[in-house]
């Protein structure tokens, strides 16, 4: 799974609700903190800070396990 096709791995209900959170601006702030990491706020109940790391040929390095109940549509909307 690398940026490109992480679609195609993710549950279809946490894609759909990331692209809510990214079409609805609830994106704050994206910090590139470093080479392949970036920090970002993102507005819910309350503001979720997120990191994504980014390995080799793009792969996030910190997206838990599709269907996993950590996966988060305040993460993906962030990837996204």
């Amino acid at each position: 799974m690398n940026l490109l096709d992480f679609e195609d791995h993710i549950n279809d209900t946490i894609l759909a609700r990331g692209w809510e959170y990214y079409r609805d601006g609830c994106i704050k702030s994206v910090e590139k903190k470093d080479k392949n990491y970036y920090t970002a706020v993102v507005a819910g109940i309350y503001d979720y800070n997120i990191t994504i790391g980014l390995g080799n040929e793009g792969r996030p390095k910190n997206l838990p396990p599709t269907g996993s109940q950590e996966s988060s549509p305040h993460s993906l909307g962030t990837s996204l």
